[in-house]
């Protein structure tokens, strides 16, 4: 759709020129339907979001309610406002038609100090090959009753253009009853709030394609690359994110995403299987044994999984927020860390060890490396335990929270890197594990490192938020860009014989090549 033509109604265009649906309708909801919203989500009270947004990302209180009938109400009086045609969303090659609002409604509640960094909106998948393709948000206050607290959309992600600059497009303030409808895809963030409160309902307008006979893997992220029997590798990918990799031990590949399921791969990326469960995204993954992975998701739930019978052998509630990452080893160890600061040490889905308060606030990341466990945490550190009792061993600290790590052993000693929110990989070395030395620091990314992995040859590779993956030259004087996603590049994988495997929120798993 043209996002300069209007939509009627007396609804705006805001981002005139450009390709991307972006408009305002003024006085959607009338000021005492607006208090009716803000009285309803107060009384069933608003939480914190830290449980499942990294405080660095955003930091607001928020409720998230199910109600399939305001949900049907508010869609009605669109579809009185708003010409059905301006609705129509091209896509894919396909036209798509809209069917209502997604029922999950999303409260945000921002006081002073409080924000929502520069991100996109996540795509909603539903059965049968519906999805959304724009986002449905409501202005609840009055702006002459808090300071700060815009809309702004830019042009581009958080790596800016070639020269690191992101000009801003629109810095939005509008009144109260005012909704706005825009395109997923575009870069915005809700600036921070300096003074007074402001509240915003949002939620998704969700299309089911025109087409006929569409199978929903069409919907699902494919890679670049073709086998040799000219079948695409490593397809379909997932619906929306695509969180975490896994080398498993037979050879073959394990993903996972924003879907709750995991995907088993051959080496080759033929599609083996697939694990489902999970009531939200699945965001890590280790296998202790031939047979058994763990997955760890948004859901708090820890899941033990039989890999050969394809199904689900046990589950736990494991962390109070999100659990985020999981190492495990030949010895059957496992160790989860989670949004709510804690590591815990499990055997046969018990909790053996823990620590609560291991760091303050989401650990993003684990490394096993013999006796000793690395967690990398929103606080800045990267923390070494003893592995069996989770006793500290030693705290490293960094300027900007951590996203990432990778650690390996040589003659001389243990590496150790850290993977910044700024783009900086921080390299320590240590003799024994214990006593650990800086050892320089390389800026990688042009936004935060979302994974490390040490390739077959010893060099390292990177994923990042600017959607590139990057892999050390052989001499070590620099790096190069392997390959680039649309959106933020989550993880990576190397194969002996050059391929490169590597995943985004674009819902890829994209093929390359590393040189060897």
């Amino acid at each position: 759709m043209n996002a300069a033509w209007s939509p009627g109604g007396g609804a705006i265009a805001l981002l005139p020129g450009r390709a991307s649906t972006c408009w305002l309708l003024p006085g959607f909801l009338d000021p005492a339907e607006c208090d009716a919203e803000i009285a309803a989500a107060q009384a069933c009270g608003f939480v914190r979001a830290d449980a499942d947004f990294p405080p660095s990302y955003r930091n607001n209180r928020r409720l998230v309610r199910d109600d399939a009938a305001r949900a049907d109400a508010l869609y009605a009086r669109l579809r009185e406002r708003v010409a059905l045609e301006s609705l129509l969303h091209d896509a894919q090659g396909r036209r798509w038609r809209p069917t209502g609002i997604n029922p999950r409604l999303r409260y945000c509640r921002y006081e002073p100090g409080e924000a929502f960094h520069l991100h996109q909106d996540g795509v909603r998948h539903e059965p049968h090959g519906q999805r959304s393709f724009l986002t449905f948000m409501i202005y609840l206050d009055d702006p002459a009753h808090f300071e700060g607290g815009a809309t702004r959309f830019f042009a581009h992600g958080p790596q800016g253009d070639a020269d690191g600059a992101n000009p801003l497009l629109l810095s939005l303030r509008p009144p109260r009853g005012s909704l706005i409808v825009f395109d997923h895809a575009l870069w915005h963030d809700g600036a921070e709030v300096l003074s007074g409160v402001k509240h915003v309902l949002r939620s998704d307008l969700m299309f089911a394609s025109h087409d006929t006979g569409i199978d929903v893997a069409d919907e699902i992220g494919t890679d670049i690359e073709n086998d040799a029997s000219g079948t695409t590798a490593f397809s379909p990918g997932h619906h929306g994110y695509v969180w975490k990799l896994a080398r498993l031990r037979d050879g073959g590949v394990a993903s996972a995403g924003r879907d709750a399921v995991v995907r088993l791969w051959s080496s080759q990326g033929t599609l083996r299987g697939t694990l489902a469960g999970h009531a939200q995204s699945v965001l890590a993954m280790a296998q202790t044994s031939a047979d058994t992975l763990f997955t760890l998701s948004r859901d708090r739930t820890l899941r033990r999984w039989d890999l050969q019978r394809r199904v689900e052998t046990g589950r736990t509630v494991a962390h109070g927020g999100a659990g985020l990452a999981l190492a495990g080893d030949a010895d059957e160890c496992l160790i989860s860390a989670g949004a709510d600061g804690a590591l815990r040490r499990w055997r046969d889905m018990a909790v053996v060890a823990q620590r609560e308060a291991a760091h303050a606030g989401w650990i993003w990341d684990l490394a096993l490396h013999g006796s000793v466990v690395v967690s990398a945490g929103e606080d800045g550190f990267a923390r070494l335990w003893q592995r069996d009792a989770l006793t500290p061993i030693a705290a490293l600290p960094h300027a900007s929270p951590l996203r990432a790590l990778a650690i390996r052993g040589d003659s001389d000693g243990i590496t150790l890197v850290c993977g910044d929110m700024q783009g900086y990989g921080h390299v320590w070395r240590s003799a024994d594990g214990h006593d650990w030395q800086r050892h320089g620091v390389r800026h990688r990314h042009r936004a935060a490192i979302r994974a490390l992995r040490w390739l077959p040859d010893g060099r390292l590779g990177s994923a990042g938020e600017d959607g590139r993956v990057v892999i050390d030259d052989p001499e070590g004087g620099g790096w190069h860009e392997a390959t680039c996603h649309a959106n933020f590049a989550t993880d990576l994988l190397g194969f002996a014989d050059g391929r490169l495997l590597s995943a985004g929120y674009d819902g890829h798993l994209r093929v390359g090549r590393w040189p060897n």
